[in-house]
């Protein structure tokens, strides 16, 4: 993804564009706060009080932001943890704006119910904005890779799974193109996981790779080990196929 927009590679840039989508958040979503509210019709003397506490909303959410770290993330990577960090973030700096408008604005003119308003949608905003960037990203990941590259059945615990998918480009001389997941956790099977099947327990594989055209297998401990392969290598034999293995860690 970097080569294909390079100039993101900037942090002055990436930091910027960062600001203005923090700043368009607020703008946005203290409208459409007032908009739901006021069933699309915000009356005038409503409609003052939510441009006169624009600059408090962005004050405080930025404020916010930048206590808990979201100008330094990084979108493509965002994960649990910085959902967790989001929502703190927004949960605050709706808390810090509630407060600077009650000390600027009369209790008549300040509806109550935009806060918590604000709060669902500004999370939805920020959320949402790095997962799409992140899910971007990803699909820009996956299209670069040549289709001609091996076909690959991965064999993993579904959590190394996930670790590994999330870094085939920095292996895929070994990865290949994954196609597939074989695991021996029984509940995962017939699920998929970031787009991927799935497909079966080990003792399967020589029938998947059969049906799939696989060039070879990657596993990854605990099914590297001897046992493992063993399985592995008469799945293959009984299939009637090449057993072709690559491990991580080589």
């Amino acid at each position: 993804p970097h080569q294909v927009i390079p100039q993101l590679a900037s942090p002055l840039l990436r930091r910027i564009i960062t600001l203005l989508w923090h700043i368009t958040g607020v703008i946005v979503c203290l409208w459409a706060a007032y908009l739901l509210r006021f069933d699309f019709s915000i009356p005038e003397k409503f409609e003052h009080t939510m441009l006169a506490s624009l600059p408090l909303a962005v004050v405080s959410y930025l404020a916010m932001y930048f206590y808990f770290g979201l100008f330094s993330g990084l979108w493509a990577y965002f994960g649990m943890h910085d959902l967790f960090r989001t929502a703190k973030a927004v949960f605050w700096g709706t808390g810090l704006f509630h407060g600077v408008v009650s000390l600027n604005f009369s209790f008549a003119d300040k509806p109550r119910s935009v806060f918590p308003m604000m709060f669902a949608l500004i999370l939805l905003w920020e959320a949402g904005g790095r997962g799409i960037s992140r899910h971007f990203i990803v699909s820009m990941r996956n299209s670069t890779r040549s289709k001609d590259a091996p076909r690959t059945l991965l064999l993993a615990p579904v959590h190394e799974a996930d670790l590994i998918l999330r870094n085939t480009a920095s292996i895929e001389s070994a990865a290949g193109r994954i196609v597939g997941i074989l695991t021996d956790e029984a509940d995962k099977v017939g699920l998929t996981l970031q787009g991927l099947p799935i497909l079966g327990r080990i003792n399967d594989a020589g029938r998947h790779a059969a049906r799939l055209g696989i060039d070879h297998f990657l596993a990854i401990p605990p099914y590297s080990g001897p046992s493992a392969l063993n399985h592995l290598v008469r799945a293959c034999a009984d299939a009637q196929i090449p057993c072709n293995v690559k491990t991580l860690p080589s």
